[in-house]
């Protein structure tokens, strides 16, 4: 990993920390209740998990620093097949995500997240199908009950 790549990635994990502090910071200071009439707790959740997650991100690419990188740089057709993968993988990514934003308000929520997951695991060859169907009928429907019903989110 080149150092101009490295100190972007620092960079930007770095902001991903200090937005969920700064979203920290302003959730403490929104009323406060019960889960279901406390308009600050989902906004506290959200920046802790970017804070956690960033601090995460931080120390992966900090040790990723400190070792010694395996690169496959003399084996040039690996490293093409490596990188198409990944922009295939990006790609896919972007647009399903695309899909779903578009998706709601059209439809329910749980029926566009159900979608979302379903073809996002097949689509990155994830798992088979039946999994598939399992694996997005628990997400949409616990995502649904999590911010639908505990943390009173209307949802589109």
């Amino acid at each position: 990993m080149s150092n101009k790549r490295w100190i972007g990635e620092i960079l930007v994990a770095a902001a991903v920390v200090m937005l969920g502090i700064l979203g920290f910071v302003f959730a403490t200071r929104m009323p406060r209740g019960t889960p279901h009439e406390s308009p600050g707790l989902t906004p506290t959740v959200i920046s802790s998990l970017l804070i956690l997650l960033g601090s995460i991100l931080l120390v992966i690419l900090v040790q990723k620093r400190i070792k010694i990188p395996i690169t496959t740089e003399s084996k040039t057709d690996q490293k093409k097949n490596v990188n198409l993968e990944k922009n295939k993988r990006i790609l896919i990514t972007l647009g399903l995500t695309i899909a779903y934003v578009i998706m709601l308000g059209k439809i329910p929520y749980s029926v566009a997240t159900f979608l979302y997951v379903f073809v996002f695991l097949l689509a990155l060859k994830s798992t088979n199908w039946i999994k598939a169907v399992g694996i997005s009928v628990l997400v949409s429907l616990g995502l649904t009950y999590v911010f639908g019903e505990l943390l009173r989110v209307v949802l589109p």
